[in-house]
């Protein structure tokens, strides 16, 4: 009943890999506007997102970087502005 009522309203539902996007987006966004921290935005990128959607390229690079951060604690700042400077990337796509 429920799924012929949207299908009336002509609702459409997103594929997982459109969900998974919009799901990294809006990390993202809470990235960009200090709501959450570099580090933890692109950890939760890559633990929610990536590892589940491999297809999904483009979130490989958040991966990288919290192991980085982990592995060179010392340049956390620069890692840090570079998590930024990918999520607005995503952001623009």
């Amino acid at each position: 009943m429920f799924a012929r009522s949207m299908e009336e309203l002509e609702v459409v539902f997103p594929t997982r890999e459109e969900a998974a996007l919009a799901t990294a987006r809006a990390i993202a966004r809470e990235v960009v506007g200090g709501i959450e921290t570099p580090y933890d935005g692109a950890n939760r990128i890559w633990l929610r997102v990536s590892l589940e959607f491999e297809d999904l390229k483009q979130l490989l690079i958040f991966g990288g970087l919290v192991s980085t951060i982990d592995d060179d604690p010392d340049h956390r700042a620069d890692y840090e502005q570079r998590i930024v400077a990918e999520c607005k990337k995503l952001l623009e796509e």
